[in-house]
């Protein structure tokens, strides 16, 4: 049974744009916003932008609940090795 976001989002369309598609992803697979910066070659304040749009359209504020419906409506990117960080800074 889905849980009371995903109700509520079933109920209320939201149009993401792709870039927001994509940023989702890349924070339900941990990046931080230097790094979602430096992959998709824009500036960390245009990476905090779109999370603060995102917040708004998805109706939360913490980053946890935006990985939660990242990873509820499949918006995770596949990622080698699942479940292991593949972050050389970070360890396991």
């Amino acid at each position: 049974m889905p849980g009371p976001l995903a109700v509520h989002l079933l109920l209320t369309p939201l149009p993401l744009t792709d870039r927001e598609r994509e940023i989702l992803g890349r924070v339900a697979s941990g990046d931080t916003d230097r790094e979602i910066a430096a992959l998709l070659g824009i500036s960390e304040h245009t990476v905090h932008s779109h999370l603060d749009r995102l917040r708004d359209k998805i109706g939360v504020r913490r980053r946890a609940d935006l990985t939660r419906f990242a990873i509820e409506y499949s918006l995770v990117p596949p990622t080698p090795g699942r479940g292991r960080s593949t972050h050389p800074t970070r360890g396991d």
